[in-house]
């Protein structure tokens, strides 16, 4: 069976030059990613298919093809020119018409969909084949409650669905095709026209969730109405748009598939697995992205390739950093980072908690803010530590002390990641961590419990009295400050893990299984099958034992987070 895929750059309005082309999100937290989903996505299809087609315009063409190089089998722009009269924000048309164009049976995958293994053939065979159903998502009510309303025509299929019933049905086309092209040419048919029969159209065109309902809902209500079974890749029905099964990057090679959908492509987490799993799968395929960033002075997020004439010079070359000056070499540096990486985004940094924490507990907090200017973090500590002594209550001098101390540690980490030596050591540890990680988890159930696991020893473990993590996109800092001051104090560890792919420090608040695991191993290694007893103290022995297999498989998941988050690491592993 063919595989194909579909990648519109939008409306040829005008061009784009090389910089403003490669500069597209796709709905990622910035373009690198977007360019190493679609490399993956390619890739992992092409291990295992001879017939993987692209469908794209001549956009399309030049950066897939012509500047990643990607290995498809056969390229079509018949996109160019042919979607014109549509807005960017229907980007499933462009897919819908990738449908109706192909005369023998196919597969079409999304762009950000990674498989992991090839396709069963009740899935090759099937008449019409989608990931998965879906059931009550909520703005399938939303978007055909607003149709009945406002839409001049709508397709009978949906038309029946009125009133519509409690449970709301959709067929998941980030996996589509089949064998039965006539219905697929009908239903493609029937998305065009209910697109072009609705002059008020304009209204809905900027909510992507239109997209959903025209070609997901449309697709499962039509091939029930025409009596036509569709085969799901996941037998599961999803009912949550959040779609959490499905981002497992921990679970390489053993999962299905994964595809990040919505808000996921915006997490750094997210992004850092998909980076790194490519570095590992594909690293010529990884580096020519950073390195033609770099040569087009696009920026990065993963910073430690960010270019530079500092000295003393670092330098990249395939997957390695050093020191000896090369010519014809890449250059890097190791900047001074003024930013903390979390899992919920990140923040300038200049102790701005503990400062904003003695503004509010302190009248005369105010005037530190002109130490920001020429000073170093240890003067601010200590004038900042002078000023936690003047607050009147004990509590109020506790909190600030707390918080001074979450953000020193953190301004320590900082200062390691402007030390050449410090990176290059730390980027080989991570890069090898990752390898390790996922070594161990694909051994045998023996290997697996005999290996070892440590703490990070570049990373720093504090208790704090509340989750102070800051989310800058979320809500001011004196809001979030007041806000958590006015809640309860509780046990809440943290770990500060350096970063070194962004040059950054890791904020990571453990939920209380994180917490059972780090604490088992702070002290002294531990294998796998010591930290499943210890573990064992904190659940009913009794419901350990009829539920062993599933209590095991949450300890290693919360292993495997605490690894790939570079919490843990293995101990006594040779070099990958």
């Amino acid at each position: 069976m063919k595989i194909i895929q579909t990648f519109w750059t939008g409306p040829s309005s005008s061009p784009l030059n090389n910089i403003e082309s490669l500069d597209m999100k796709g709905g990622w937290l910035s373009s690198e990613y977007h360019w190493m989903s679609w490399s993956l996505s390619c890739l992992q299809l092409r291990k295992f298919y001879d017939d993987v087609e692209l469908i794209t315009d001549e956009r399309g063409k030049e950066i897939l093809i012509d500047i990643l190089n990607l290995p498809y089998t056969k390229v079509s722009t018949t996109l160019e020119g042919t979607l014109s009269a549509y807005p960017k924000e229907l980007w499933s048309l462009a897919k819908i018409f990738s449908y109706s164009s192909q005369n023998s049976p196919f597969l079409h995958l999304d762009g950000d969909v990674f498989v992991w293994h090839p396709f069963d053939e009740h899935i090759i065979n099937a008449p019409l084949v989608s990931q998965n159903k879906e059931a009550n998502i909520f703005y399938y009510r939303d978007m055909l409650r607003d149709m009945e309303k406002y839409f001049t025509y709508i397709h009978p299929s949906l038309k029946s669905l009125y009133p519509l019933p409690s449970t709301i049905f959709a067929s998941n086309t980030g996996i589509f095709g089949g064998h039965d092209l006539a219905f697929i040419k009908e239903y493609c048919n029937a998305a065009f026209e209910l697109v072009d029969k609705n002059h008020e159209l304009p209204k809905y065109v900027h909510n992507p969730q239109f997209n959903f309902l025209f070609e997901q809902c449309l697709l499962y209500y039509m091939a029930l109405s025409k009596e036509r079974d569709i085969t799901y890749v996941i037998p599961k029905i999803v009912d949550t748009p959040v779609y959490e099964d499905y981002v497992r990057f921990m679970d390489v090679p053993f999962a299905q598939m994964i595809h990040p959908v919505g808000g996921y492509k915006k997490m750094l987490f997210i992004c850092d697995h998909l980076a790194k799993r490519l570095r590992k799968e594909y690293p010529e395929y990884y580096y020519n992205i950073i390195n033609i960033y770099l040569h087009k002075n696009l920026p990065v997020i993963n910073q430690v390739y960010e270019k530079a004439t500092a000295t003393p010079e670092i330098y990249f070359l395939n997957d390695q950093i050093f020191y000896e000056s090369k010519d014809n070499t890449e250059t890097i540096k190791v900047n001074n980072k003024t930013t903390i990486a979390s899992r919920n985004g990140s923040g300038d940094f200049s102790f701005p908690r503990t400062l904003t924490a003695l503004e509010i507990l302190s009248n005369d907090a105010l005037e530190f803010s002109t130490l920001l200017n020429n000073r170093t973090d240890s003067d601010l500590y200590n004038r900042l530590k002078k000023s936690a002594a003047g607050i009147a209550t004990i509590k109020g001098k506790k909190t600030v002390l707390e918080i001074l101390q979450l953000e020193y540690q953190i301004s320590k980490l900082l200062e390691n990641l402007e030390d050449p030596a410090f990176v290059q050591e730390g980027y080989l540890h991570d890069k090898k961590n990752y390898h390790e990680a996922e070594e161990v988890f694909t051994s045998d159930i023996d290997q697996i419990l005999g290996a070892s696991l440590r703490l990070n020893e570049n990373a720093v473990m504090l208790d704090l009295s509340k989750k102070w993590e800051h989310d800058p996109t979320a809500e001011g800092i004196k809001f979030f400050i007041q806000k958590q001051l006015n809640e309860e104090d509780s046990l809440n560890q943290v770990m500060l893990v350096p970063n070194m792919l962004h040059l950054a420090v890791d904020e990571i608040y453990l939920d209380s299984l994180e917490m059972i695991i780090v604490n088992i191993v702070k002290d002294r290694p531990k294998e796998i099958r010591e930290i499943l007893i210890e573990a064992g103290e904190y659940f009913d022995s009794a419901e350990i034992k009829e539920n062993f297999q599933n209590y095991r498989k949450l300890i290693f998941d919360t292993i495997k987070i605490l690894l790939f988050s570079m919490i843990l690491k293995i101990e006594n592993k040779s070099t990958l």
